[in-house]
């Protein structure tokens, strides 16, 4: 979820696009993949897992667009930061 928003981030700065909402939308889409994976994998679980699994689906999907708008952002930031050093730097002799 962080790393795929980061990544996200990154190429959004080369096509244009504003990186916090490509961030957002790649931790949102890790929420729905965690969550998702999550509820496949407790089915044959406890009744209190069942009844745990909504409330926590929840937590999942509300905080991983927060995390993935910030990682989109430094993702973005980095990308920037690296092209913008290594193109001043490519004219200078070592």
């Amino acid at each position: 979820m962080i790393l795929g928003a980061f990544i996200a981030g990154a190429a959004a700065t080369a096509r244009l696009a504003d990186p916090a909402d490509a961030g957002a939308r790649a931790g949102f889409l890790g929420g729905v993949v965690a969550v998702g994976t999550s509820v496949a994998g407790s089915l044959s679980g406890s009744p209190s897992t069942l009844l745990f699994l909504p409330f926590a689906g929840a937590v999942v999907l509300s905080v991983a667009p927060l995390f993935g708008l910030l990682c989109g952002r430094l993702g973005a930031w980095t990308s920037t930061k690296l092209l913008t050093d290594t193109g001043r730097n490519a004219g200078r002799a070592n």
